[in-house]
């Protein structure tokens, strides 16, 4: 379990390199899905891949949303209004602790939703290394 202090600490490196990649109409704008205990993959796959497409993330830059609520209507509401932005797909980072995280399924089902004012995202579903690329 990471400790809020040093989430905070990990979440400042995420939005360091999230930022350093930049806006470009030819990529892909990707909502980034993910469990905090795999932090380190996360970082590694947007190290890897971060200049194939442009990532956002719940609460990692001031561009992105955060959503301070517990309600579950309100938060895929937030999370397709706000979060998911101006996303075409969202990446699902699935690492051992990632069934269990109910935001995760909230960033799901907010991303398969289609409202007034954009259409659902396309899913994709990348196992971490952690995995050994399994799903299960």
């Amino acid at each position: 379990m990471i400790k809020p202090r040093n989430l905070a600490v990990l979440m400042q490196r995420l939005a360091d390199l999230i930022s350093t990649t930049r806006h470009d109409p030819t990529r892909h704008t990707c909502f980034v899905s993910y469990h905090d205990a795999d932090f380190g993959e996360v970082e590694s796959f947007i190290r890897q891949f971060g200049e194939e497409f442009v990532p956002r993330c719940i609460g990692v830059t001031p561009q992105d949303g955060f959503v301070r609520s517990l309600d579950e209507h309100y938060i895929k509401s937030c999370v397709r209004e706000e979060c998911l932005g101006d996303s075409t797909v969202t990446i699902v980072l699935l690492g051992r602790e990632t069934w269990h995280q109910m935001f995760i399924d909230w960033e799901i089902a907010g991303s398969l939703l289609e409202g007034p004012t954009r259409p659902r995202n396309g899913i994709l579903v990348m196992p971490l290394p952690s995995m050994s690329n399994r799903a299960t």
